[in-house]
């Protein structure tokens, strides 16, 4: 409880107040509103100083005035998978020496043996993972559907599901999930265990 109440002091002092009281709350005082997913409650319970940080990361870079709503999720999730997509890529294209927009494997060995042990199999194993053909050379669409598969693996649609199901949270009702709904939900998943 003492992290919950430094994430508080935190989202305060970033944008508002996080532990004023709520007001005509649709679901009536001290309860959480039906339909918050059983993992989302368990998330909550277990890990609630992780769960506060994600959720004010969230509202605070694609909400608006302290609150977010579906389509500013939405954005969360679209942006996470861009930037996945676009480090699995670079990734890839680091070894393209001759700018041929792909990667065979005397490119990807030159940039396998400038690497460290750790990294040389992570780049070996993201290569032949890419070179969908089995023809020794990542083409351009193989870099792409590398990409999109990072993608997907950073923000999966169970994920997605999750992030999406936190607008359960939004206790008054008006589409919109404060800060200050986030942790009040908060203590009441962890009140009610």
């Amino acid at each position: 409880m003492r992290g919950l109440m430094a994430m508080a002091l935190v989202a305060a002092l970033c944008g508002g107040p996080v532990l004023a009281q709520s007001e005509g709350l649709a679901q009536g005082e001290g309860l959480l509103p039906p339909g918050v997913p059983e993992k989302t409650l368990k998330r909550m319970r277990d890990a609630p100083d992780a769960f506060l940080i994600d959720a004010f990361d969230m509202i605070l870079g694609y909400g608006t005035d302290g609150a977010i709503d579906a389509a500013g999720i939405d954005r969360f999730i679209a942006v996470d998978r861009a930037e996945a997509r676009a480090k699995a890529a670079a990734s890839l294209l680091a070894a393209d020496l001759n700018a041929d927009g792909a990667v065979g494997a005397t490119e990807i060995s030159v940039l396998v043996q400038a690497q460290a042990a750790r990294q040389r199999g992570r780049l070996m194993q993201n290569f032949n993972a890419a070179d969908s053909d089995g023809n020794g050379t990542v083409s351009g669409p193989e870099v792409a559907a590398a990409a999109d598969t990072a993608a997907g693996d950073a923000v999966s649609p169970a994920k997605a599901t999750a992030l999406r199901s936190m607008m359960a949270l939004d206790l008054d009702g008006d589409k919109l999930l404060t800060m200050d709904e986030v942790v009040k939900s908060v203590t009441l998943a962890e009140d009610a265990v």
